[in-house]
């Protein structure tokens, strides 16, 4: 796990690349390296995984015309090592950066497909004289990319572009700044700059000699196939089998580690796997609160019990609200996402212990966990037909958009996924703005793939539009950034590629299932395999997510504050919403979801604060 820069034209016979890969040394503590081929050059930070002593990075093949920077791991490096030495490749480490660069070497573009794990990388090709470029299947490792005059860089933050390049060279896109207002996050491949990229997961893009891209290329999808005539223990057992693989390929390491634990069902899943694989006690760490009522600790604590795993905890208090500064340090652009501050907080603790920590993200997404499939489950189970009264109370918010007086018109899952997904409506944003918008930028980054998945079952629709932007764009965003920031590693079994394509062929009927009392269930079939390793009442139980009381701890601050925070006489907000709105939406207590809408506001005022206004775009 490690920090990536390429650069390639004129700002490679400079200093840029020093000052960027400076600027992400916390990604890579154990060390560094530059290489220079006069029209690009290559750097990266280190930490040392795998191969400690011999996988010193960027690193070259056997007769110094390919070159690799390489962020991630990959898991079966040990197979493909055996594959590339009997086509003749010959290998100087026990590294699996040096997987990549052969591979390259032997199967082109095309060698991502061979790589089972999570991965950035740049590959300097001296025969092509090109820049090769990829990000994994699921998005786990970031890969950010900038084409100027004259220069291409690509590095794994957008601090790192920041640093190489000059202030005035980056102007604000206010279409970012909407999405973000939109989701909480902004969307590959947009970032907060117009002319700063995200390279979209599981893509490839080549730039040649003077730094011009070609198309980029998507090399795989995640494909909803369900498979039926299949009984459910079957099921269960596959599941089970495919999860184990991926834990034990996810153990691969030369130093010491653990896993988050945070008492829900996924992390508590892989922690008991983990278990089973090691022959010594897993080292376990949680993050709870002072408010009882959002802590899951005592559900890790169980967990922890039950597998006899050396636990630590960890407590976030009130006061740890005002580190909100050092999200807009951390992330580069505004990020929303009110669990970063906890997720920041216990990466922080935990690498004091461990180097790296395997986690449970990805259940949600891929077996069906999220409350809004449930809130649409009446929309399928009904079979196409109006659905019963009691629907109407659980989708209340969305139905009131689509019944008209000659009926009721059922949303469309890419509809109901846009109404549960969002932070403001568009609506909303629209009257924040005081302006009329001509389309939705929280959908920017799903359009091109809709025509691809009108076919699909309504759920594996919204479990398409999580993964392809949810997943990546926050939840794996969230967690790199703040694992990276204090040097740690985090690997996520249950996004490896096979377990993602095994639970794309599971029918949806056995992911959200109704139950006795005429309500219904998420991720129905994973919680049937966690009954064969937890007691019944922790496996059946509320979901209650990684997130901190935000209304509780915003509604405590004075409400003067708030407005001088938001609207005082050095905001630069109000060049991207309108001043009225946001007293408005200050002085209302009902408003929905307020605390996490001025959540955002204060992230964003934050972010526009520290940049200044050499970056604003005064024509929004």
């Amino acid at each position: 796990m490690c920090g990536i820069v390429a650069i390639i034209g004129d700002l490679a016979r400079g200093a840029a690349c020093e000052r960027a890969i400076s600027s992400i040394a916390h990604r890579g503590p154990d060390g560094s390296g530059i290489l220079n081929r006069g029209w690009a050059r290559l750097a990266h930070r280190r930490l040392s995984i795998i191969d400690v002593e011999g996988g010193t990075q960027p690193l070259a093949n056997e007769d110094h015309t390919c070159f690799v920077t390489f962020n991630g791991e990959i898991y079966n490096y040990v197979e493909l090592r055996e594959q590339l030495k009997a086509a003749g490749h010959i290998f100087r480490t026990s590294s699996d950066t040096e997987i990549i660069v052969h591979a390259y070497e032997e199967w082109g573009d095309d060698c991502v497909l061979r790589l089972r794990g999570m991965f950035a990388f740049a590959v300097v090709d001296e025969t092509r004289r090109s820049v090769f470029v990829a990000r994994d299947r699921m998005g786990i490792k970031p890969v950010l990319y900038s084409c100027l005059p004259g220069s291409t860089i690509v590095a794994s933050e957008l601090t790192a572009i920041e640093a190489a390049v000059a202030p005035e060279a980056l102007e604000i896109n206010p279409d970012a700044v909407h999405a973000f207002l939109r989701l909480g996050y902004i969307p590959a491949p947009l970032t907060i700059y117009k002319n700063v990229w995200k390279l979209s997961p599981a893509s490839t893009v080549c730039f040649d000699r003077d730094g011009r891209p070609d198309q980029v290329r998507q090399y795989w999808d995640l494909t909803f196939d369900p498979v039926q005539g299949r009984t459910e223990e079957n099921w269960i057992d596959e599941i089970d089998d495919t999860i184990r693989e991926s834990v034990r390929l996810h153990l691969q390491s030369d130093v010491d580690f653990g896993a988050f634990l945070s008492g829900g069902l996924d992390s508590s899943l892989v922690v008991s796997y983990m278990s089973e694989l090691l022959d010594r006690p897993v080292k376990t760490f949680s993050m709870g609160f002072e408010e009882k009522g959002f802590s899951e600790c005592h559900y890790a604590s169980t967990a922890s019990a039950l597998y006899h795993t050396d636990h630590h905890e960890s407590i976030l208090t009130r006061s740890e609200l005002e580190s909100s500064t050092d999200l807009v340090n951390c992330y580069g652009e505004p990020f929303g996402d009110n669990s970063a501050l906890p997720t920041l907080k216990l990466c922080e603790a935990v690498s004091g212990s461990v180097k790296m920590v395997l986690s449970g993200d990805g259940g949600d997404e891929l077996f069906g966990g999220y409350d809004r499939y449930l809130r649409a489950a009446p929309l399928w189970m009904t079979k196409d037909k109006a659905p019963p009264r009691q629907a109407y109370h659980a989708l209340r918010g969305i139905m009131r958009q689509f019944l008209r007086r000659e009926g009721y018109t059922p949303p469309t899952a890419y509809q109901h996924w846009h109404h549960n997904a969002r932070m403001f409506t568009f609506d909303e944003l629209q009257q924040l703005t005081g302006r009329r918008l001509s389309s939705d930028p929280a959908g920017a980054s799903l359009d091109d793939k809709l025509l691809n998945i009108n076919d699909l079952h309504y759920l594996s629709q919204l479990q398409y539009f999580d993964i392809h932007s949810y997943l990546a764009g926050d939840i794996l965003t969230k967690v790199d950034i703040a694992s990276m920031r204090h040097g740690l590693e985090v690997r996520v079994p249950l996004l490896d590629h096979k377990v993602a394509e095994l639970a794309a062929t599971i029918p949806p009927e056995l992911l959200v299932t109704q139950t006795a009392d005429g309500g219904y269930s998420g991720k129905s079939i994973l919680k049937k395999l966690a009954e064969r390793r937890f007691p019944h009442d922790f496996v059946h139980r509320k979901k209650q997510g990684f997130g901190f009381p935000i209304a509780n701890w915003i509604n405590q601050i004075p409400h003067g504050e708030l407005r001088d925070r938001l609207l005082g006489y050095d905001s630069l907000i109000t060049r991207f919403v309108d001043e009225a709105a946001v007293k408005d939406l200050l002085s209302d207590m009902n408003s929905p979801m307020r605390s996490r809408k001025i959540w955002l506001l204060l992230i964003l005022q934050q972010w526009l604060s520290r940049h200044g206004s050499s970056a604003l775009c005064l024509s929004v």
